[in-house]
């Protein structure tokens, strides 16, 4: 029966498994429907003193009532894209929401069971972190937007082509990984599995600042810090072994020397 099957995995995850191991994979459930399903799948707790027959089953996962709600066209658009999966820089939980209250997290087990019969969403995929000792769900990682800086095809007569940028997917990732965590996540995505590749903290334009890849510090203690809602852009040096904004710049100074 599902609800033996289940919350059995569960107490297990919550007491020795998945659950108790930072690192771990974890899905975050509404506890509304979390109490419909239980309700609705076999006999009542133990605390009604019987068993009671059966009650209407649940309908869809129904995860809704735990999003934020946002008016970025990009994140909106790889929500639609991502099925409203949050592991793809998209769904983001409410900002007041906190563990145990209005919610829980069940292992990929217990999720993948449940997806499987019942579908819905969104997906709140998250990952456990070792905070103050406990060992709890990292709700709310940061949301960073991605862009490519696009080199200029060629250099105009008049004056050097400004390098234009290019919005990628949104990224989430915990905001207590490092830098070079960012980089290794970003080629897995797609954004150049091999080759020289910078970042750079691309909140201010006016003062964009390369970001040392480095394993000793979080994305929070860079200089300058990465928070939620910051922008990274990825440089690619060319074929030539040139960066382009280094080749721009240079392009600039020779530009207003020659005039």
């Amino acid at each position: 029966e599902e609800l033996e099957v289940v919350m059995q995995r569960h107490q297990f995850d919550c007491d020795i498994g998945s659950l108790t191991q930072a690192g771990s994979p974890c899905y975050v459930l509404a506890a509304a429907w979390w109490e419909e399903w239980r309700l609705g799948a076999g006999p009542a707790s133990a605390s009604a003193g019987k068993i009671r027959t059966v009650g209407k089953r649940a309908g869809p996962i129904a995860n809704q009532s735990l999003q934020e709600k946002t008016n970025d066209l990009v994140t909106r658009a790889t929500n639609l894209l991502s099925g409203g999966s949050s592991q793809f820089g998209a769904a983001k939980l409410k900002r007041t929401l906190q563990w145990n209250n209005g919610c829980l997290v069940v292992s990929d087990v217990a999720w993948n069971a449940l997806y499987r019969w019942y579908g819905g969403g969104p997906t709140f995929q998250r990952t456990l972190v070792l905070i103050d000792g406990v060992v709890q769900p990292e709700l709310h990682p940061l949301s960073l937007k991605v862009l490519r800086l696009v080199p200029a095809r060629a250099e105009p007569a008049d004056k050097p082509e400004k390098p234009q940028t290019q919005p990628l997917q949104n990224i989430t990732i915990s905001r207590y990984a490092s830098t070079r965590d960012l980089l290794a996540a970003l080629r897995s995505r797609g954004a150049r599995r091999t080759g020289p590749m910078r970042l750079w903290n691309h909140t201010d334009p006016a003062q964009s600042k390369t970001i040392a890849i480095v394993s000793s510090i979080t994305l929070e203690q860079c200089d300058p810090p990465l928070t939620d809602g910051s922008t990274v852009l990825i440089e690619m040096k060319n074929a030539d072994n040139t960066w382009p904004a280094e080749l721009y710049a240079v392009s600039c100074a020779k530009h207003t020397t020659d005039g």
